[in-house]
């Protein structure tokens, strides 16, 4: 059952379950998270709910941006959900719906998402 109590918990916990803090030179602090586990195909069925879980977090935890990288390792892809922040703009991946990008080809969150988040966020 979708929506529910425990549901939200279990987006709150994949959420969190990888994380890398950052602080920008402007003294931004945001927050990137992965997860390899989930289908691509089944991104409809629980973007809701893992948006709500990164908006939850961002402003529980007084971050500026929060994004989750989601990647399937066996297709080599990756989309990047995101809270709402005007460095999303700056982003070089294609806009799928509101807050969430198609990565092809990203596989590497340290070597290829966050030189991309850094520029971004310096634009």
């Amino acid at each position: 059952v979708r929506g529910t109590e425990e549901d939200t918990e279990h987006a709150d916990d994949l959420v969190t379950q990888y994380v890398v803090y950052y602080r920008n030179d402007a003294g931004g602090v945001g927050k990137i998270s992965w997860v390899g586990e989930t289908l691509l195909e089944d991104l409809e069925d629980y973007r809701t709910e893992y948006l709500a879980a990164l908006d939850d977090i961002r402003k529980r935890q007084e971050l500026d941006w929060a994004v989750l990288m989601i990647t399937d390792v066996l297709r080599e892809h990756s989309v990047l959900l995101t809270t709402d922040f005007v460095a999303g703009n700056h982003l070089p991946y294609s806009l799928i719906t509101d807050r969430v990008y198609d990565m092809p080809g990203v596989m590497s969150r340290k070597k290829q998402l966050l030189p991309e988040i850094l520029h971004a966020i310096a634009e």
